[in-house]
């Protein structure tokens, strides 16, 4: 099996989140009939999860997660926490945190774009 180059993985990989981002936003969190259906409680088990879902958006922690690890790949010289920082900051850019998301994927663009 041939591993994909660097450049290449890691845009696959930015937009493989980005689009699971995209279904979980529009499929899971922002239609009305599954708001109603999970609202009293009562709804199928995977409401609960839906729940955690929009309190770990809601509390901005993917925002937070794409700057601290965009800042850290920076401190600490590593590609591997630019590319992690790349993936939450396009998830946090469709899931409701895009301001410091936003900062935090350009922050770890920049350390995965450096030699």
């Amino acid at each position: 099996m041939r591993i994909l180059p660097y450049p290449a993985t890691v845009i696959s990989l930015v937009l493989l989140t980005l689009g699971a981002a995209m279904a979980l936003r529009y499929r899971v969190v922002e239609p009305a009939s599954i708001g109603l259906l999970c609202d009293p409680g009562t709804g199928p088990w995977w409401c609960q999860l839906r729940a955690a879902v929009v309190m770990l958006f809601g509390s901005g922690a993917l925002g937070l997660l794409s700057l601290v690890t965009g800042i850290l790949s920076h401190l600490l010289d590593w590609r591997g926490m630019a590319v992690l920082a790349l993936a939450a900051g396009a998830a946090g850019l469709v899931l409701y945190n895009a301001d410091t998301a936003a900062a935090g994927f350009v922050i770890g663009l920049l350390r995965a774009v450096r030699r």
